[in-house]
């Protein structure tokens, strides 16, 4: 099992090679017969630390996920599923802040959940611009145009 000794460093240890457990506010001390301690992460920053190189990434201030498992990203919602749409059953799922969303944004397309298309839509009226979101497992398509022209600056 992987602990932190110490120092802060990523060790595995033996569960069997432990001699003693105290218990602490801190949480479990772990003691091996040669005196070395080791213990649990306690804060995010360790988590991903412990984690990190395993393919665990930090997306949400309250989320660490293994991105091997995600398996499609929702741009709209900002979630991260770990299955495949299903209709009429329950999804699990990661929010995914703004800050880390460039994380998971390669599942846009591999997923093939949403594909953004940013578009100048010529023909339309000078400065139109049309965002599409199509979606291939939900059954809706979003245009929404705007005109630069009327946008006002103070």
């Amino acid at each position: 099992m992987y602990m932190l000794d110490a120092s802060g460093k990523r060790t595995e240890v033996d569960i069997k090679e432990v001699c003693m457990i105290v218990p602490r506010k801190e949480g479990p001390l772990f003691v091996t017969a040669d005196g070395a301690a080791y213990r649990f992460p306690q804060t995010t920053r360790e988590l991903v630390g412990l984690f990190g190189d395993m393919g665990f990434e930090l997306i949400d201030r309250n989320a660490i996920i293994n991105m091997d498992k995600a398996v499609r990203f929702d741009a709209v919602d900002r979630k991260v599923y770990f299955h495949e749409y299903n209709e009429g059953t329950e999804q699990f799922y990661a929010t995914v802040s703004a800050a880390n969303q460039k994380k998971v944004n390669h599942l846009i397309r591999e997923s093939g959940t949403a594909v953004m298309e940013y578009a100048i839509a010529a023909g339309e009226g000078r400065g139109r611009i049309a965002r599409h979101i199509v979606s291939n497992y939900k059954p809706y398509r979003i245009y929404i145009f705007f005109n630069i022209n009327r946008l006002c600056y103070n």
